[in-house]
């Protein structure tokens, strides 16, 4: 119980985050422990990607996911973390698996089929590049 009294409740590392006080909000979720879920780990990521710290991004975004596999959301922002910190077989696989994973708003799905064709694209795959941007 003592444990629980030494950090943050949830609530307010989510204040943290409203605030855009990102360095506040990534300390304080880093710190709930056990009772992390896949939103805390999705905006902790969101934070660290706001602060220009793409492996960190990555990590909470990839816990995220542990934590709720079908979490599309979380999938598709990890893609784009993955390209920027070009990985990019591990991007091509998360874009895929995203836009699988659910019916995106059409802006939405058009911004991440043309990231899949531009990350195709750098790696010679014309082809599927062009049938990537022809989906977006």
């Amino acid at each position: 119980a003592s444990a629980h009294l030494c950090r943050p409740p949830p609530p307010m590392c989510d204040s943290f985050r409203q605030q855009g006080a990102h360095a506040a909000h990534t300390a304080c979720v880093a710190g709930l422990g056990a009772s992390l879920t896949a939103a805390d780990a999705f905006h902790a990521a969101s934070s660290h990607s706001s602060l220009g710290d793409a492996p960190e991004a990555a990590r909470w975004y990839e816990r995220a996911l542990h934590l709720r596999p079908s979490f599309a959301e979380a999938r598709l922002n990890l893609a784009a973390v993955l390209a920027t910190l070009r990985r990019p077989a591990e991007a091509e696989e998360s874009y895929r698996a995203a836009l699988a994973m659910r019916t995106w708003p059409p802006s939405v799905a058009a911004a991440a089929h043309n990231n899949l064709g531009v990350l195709l694209r750098e790696g010679g795959r014309t082809s599927e590049a062009t049938a990537a941007f022809a989906a977006a």
